[in-house]
Order: C-alpha cells, then sequence, then structure tokens
C-alpha cells in the first residue's frame, strides 16, 4: 500500500512539471537583443536577462559567455530581427531546449530641467527549440534620467528589467507541486532547491474540488528551510485542515502595494500667552504603502486636521510591524513614523492700517511610536482594519509668516501650536493589484 501511495506522489508530481511552460531542469539560452540602439545596448539587456533567469531558479542558464563562445566556434552569427527559423538553430547548436530572445523596441532621451530622461521598451519571446513556436512573450517598459544621453538611455533600458518583469515570469513559470507532510504549524512540500524553491518564497495551498477541474484556496505557507528535494514551509494562514496532496502553487509577488484611509483623533495644545487650549483634533489620512501582507508594510502618509481655526497638514513616512495573534487574521501591530507639519491658521490687523488679513503658515517636524492591532477581514485578498494608537512627539510652531514671507506672529489668535501627545486612529486598507 505505501509502495503505492509513493507511485502515486510521483505520479502527480510529473503531472504539474509537465502542466509548467519550463520546467525546472529545462537548459535556456538568452540570444543578443536587437533592435533600437547599439551593440552595448544589445548586451547589456540580454545579460540584465540573463542575470534574472538566473536569479529565479527555474532553468539552466547558459552563460552569456558561453553563449557568445559556442556561436563563434560553430561561426554561427545572429543579426537583424531574430525569427524562429533563427532562434531554433542557434539553439540547436547551443544544445538547448528553449531560447530567450529580446527586441528593443524603444530607446529614446529628451531634455528637461537640467538632466537628460530616457525612454525605453522591449519585448522579449521564449522559442521552443524542437517546434520553432513562441511559447511566451513578454513586455516591459522603463525611465531613467541621467547627465548625458547615454546614462539616461542605460538607466531606461535597465529599469525595464525591475521586479515587474521578474513578477511576470514567476508567474508564468510558477512551480507547482504538493504536500507530502503536515506537522502541526509546518509543512513540507515536495521540490527544492534543484527545483527552484527558495527561503523566504510563499505558496498558496490547494485543494481540488470533489468534481470538476477547479481548485480552492485553503491556505499560505512561507517556506523556511530548502534541501534539494523538498522543502519545509511555515503556515502564515488556513481555513481549513491542510492535508498530504493538498496542491501548492507559488505567488509570484513578494510585496505589493495598498492604499489605507484613516480616520483620527491627536492630542494638541494651542497658546497665545496665557491663553491656552487643549483638546483632540480630528482628522484624516491616506497612506500608500508597499506590504508584504503578514509581515510588514512601508510609505507615505497624508493627513489633514482642523481644530480652534488651525489646520494642520502632515506629511511624512511611516512603517510597521506585525505578529501574529490569529494566523491570517488577527495582528499585533508595532508602528513608527516620522516626518513634517504644515499648519495655517488665520490673521489679521497687520499693516499700515492696521487692516490687513490673511492667511499665516507654520512649519515643523514630528516623530512617532505606536501599537495596535490589524485585522484581515478575508487573509491575504481581502481589505484590512486597523486600530492603533500613537505617542508623537512635536517640535512646537512659534514662528507664524504670510504668504510673503513675512512674520505676522503678533496677529495670529494663537502664538505657539504643539502637536505632542497621544493619538488613536481607526482606518482600513485594501490590496491593489500592481
Amino acid at each position: 500500500m505505501k509502495s503505492m501511495l509513493n507511485y502515486f506522489l510521483l505520479f502527480l508530481l510529473l503531472c504539474f512539471l509537465l502542466a509548467s511552460p519550463v520546467q525546472a531542469q529545462d537548459s535556456v539560452a538568452v540570444l543578443e537583443f536587437e533592435g533600437a540602439g547599439g551593440s552595448d545596448y544589445h548586451s547589456a539587456a540580454a545579460n540584465s536577462l540573463t542575470n534574472i533567469l538566473m536569479d529565479l531558479g527555474r532553468f539552466d542558464v547558459i552563460s552569456r559567455s558561453e553563449v557568445d563562445r559556442i556561436l563563434e566556434e560553430q561561426h554561427f552569427q545572429v543579426s537583424g530581427l531574430v525569427d524562429e527559423d533563427t532562434a531554433s538553430e542557434a539553439g540547436g547548436i547551443l544544445g538547448v531546449e528553449q531560447v530567450f530572445t529580446g527586441n528593443i523596441d524603444k530607446l529614446t532621451t529628451s531634455w528637461s530641467d537640467g538632466e537628460y530622461s530616457g525612454e525605453a521598451k522591449v519585448t522579449i519571446r521564449l522559442i521552443d527549440i524542437e517546434t520553432g513556436t513562441i511559447l511566451q512573450s513578454f513586455e516591459s517598459t522603463g525611465s531613467g534620467s541621467g547627465d548625458s544621453r547615454g546614462e539616461a538611455r542605460s538607466s531606461a533600458l535597465s529599469s525595464c528589467f525591475d521586479s515587474s518583469l521578474r513578477s511576470q515570469l514567476r508567474e508564468v513559470f510558477a512551480i507547482s507541486s504538493f504536500v507530502i507532510r503536515v506537522d502541526e504549524e509546518q509543512v513540507d512540500l515536495l521540490g527544492g532547491s534543484e527545483m527552484g524553491i527558495s527561503e523566504g518564497q510563499r505558496y498558496y495551498i490547494l485543494r481540488p474540488e470533489e468534481y470538476g477541474d477547479f481548485t480552492r484556496k485553503i491556505g499560505m505557507v512561507e517556506i523556511e528551510r530548502v534541501s534539494g528535494d523538498r522543502s519545509r514551509s511555515e503556515i502564515l494562514w488556513s481555513s481549513e485542515e491542510i492535508k498530504e496532496n493538498d496542491l501548492i502553487e507559488e505567488i509570484p509577488y513578494s510585496r505589493r502595494t495598498a492604499t489605507h484611509v484613516e480616520a483620527s483623533l491627536s492630542s494638541y495644545e494651542f497658546s497665545n500667552g496665557e491663553d491656552k487650549q487643549s483638546d483632540l483634533m480630528p482628522g484624516l489620512g491616506l497612506r500608500i504603502m508597499r506590504e508584504k501582507v503578514f509581515d510588514y508594510e512601508y510609505g507615505g502618509v497624508f493627513s489633514f486636521a482642523r481644530s480652534e481655526g488651525i489646520n494642520r497638514l502632515q506629511l511624512g513616512g511611516e512603517g510597521s510591524y506585525e505578529f501574529p495573534l490569529s494566523r491570517g487574521r488577527l495582528h499585533l501591530l508595532a508602528t513608527a513614523g516620522a516626518g513634517g507639519n504644515i499648519v495655517s491658521q488665520s490673521y489679521s490687523g497687520y499693516g499700515i492700517n492696521e487692516d490687513e488679513s490673511g492667511t499665516a503658515w507654520g512649519t515643523g517636524f514630528y516623530g512617532s511610536l505606536g501599537g495596535g492591532l490589524k485585522y484581515y477581514l478575508d487573509y491575504d485578498t481581502g481589505a484590512r482594519l486597523n486600530l492603533t494608537l500613537t505617542g508623537q512627539l512635536s517640535s512646537t510652531i512659534s514662528s507664524w509668516e504670510d504668504s510673503d514671507d513675512t512674520e505676522v506672529t503678533n496677529y495670529v489668535d494663537y502664538q505657539e501650536a504643539d502637536f505632542s501627545g497621544l493619538g488613536i486612529s481607526f482606518g482600513a486598507s485594501i490590496p491593489l493589484a500592481f
């Protein structure tokens, strides 16, 4: 019985590997790019793609120097637009199963604001050597800047091979396998470094529906340890008990963008001589964050608050770490942030006729530390709810100027504004698709 189970596991693994466009043991080569720009740009693009493929670990990649050496020995030259027949012939000489070809569709520069700006676009194709057919096609665009045209073009071309292209490749050539062992909070997967699995990667746990060819997600794991033919992972969340023979599917991205909206109450103290006013200031905030779900996030913060005739605009950066209380659902938050306050209030009675009025401005800096709770409504794909208590240390704003940079401190209602103290916020965030 045990022998039959082993054969069944091996059969399933073979089926999933064959379903992938490229298997981990497939050998591939990257041919010189063609298109816009000279040979230096073509070589740089081919080298960048080769490095990405090597880092992914999905392929047995022939180095660029070896590709050049073999083709030169065989007196085979690739020039002009590489078609499927030429790629197949080159792949046959190199002894690989697939060949990546590329074309630089756009490589331009323009002059603006004292520097050159570059724009680039590349098209990448994967060609099967045996059939000569295009298996996959990718497009990527990039931009950059520099002190010269060459720097701007190189920067733009390099940005075509950023994390976006890596995510495209990881998604198309995602690793699939299945669970071979479950032990409390750990799951062992069939497949390891030889298959392209590495520490830190994340996988969905899938279970086939009782009828039909569909599957449903029942969990997520993160790889902790890798050997040659198996991997050990930690369970990040599970809606059902994970079992042996459950399927796994690689998650192609490690971080993504999320937008967060929150309502807040924060303490303040305004004073004008002996007159002091202390209370809570209501506000609204918007954050655009990069997140690694269940782990951390960081990004920019914009908030607006108003009380007692004073408006506060807060701009800064913030980051947070998460500690699971209930896996995939309730997490403890530790936050930190820093930035600047731009504050305004009305002034009057200034000028020759002492009847001038307008808006006075002041600026200051702040730093904050906080903690709270984060609740995931639908694990990693749904909205999140945050409740956070924050302590803020802020510089006291005691100098006010009008729009002409003239000091009007003596003509405002409150000469000093201090936003140090405690605050509480409640908000919701939504993960975006990029």
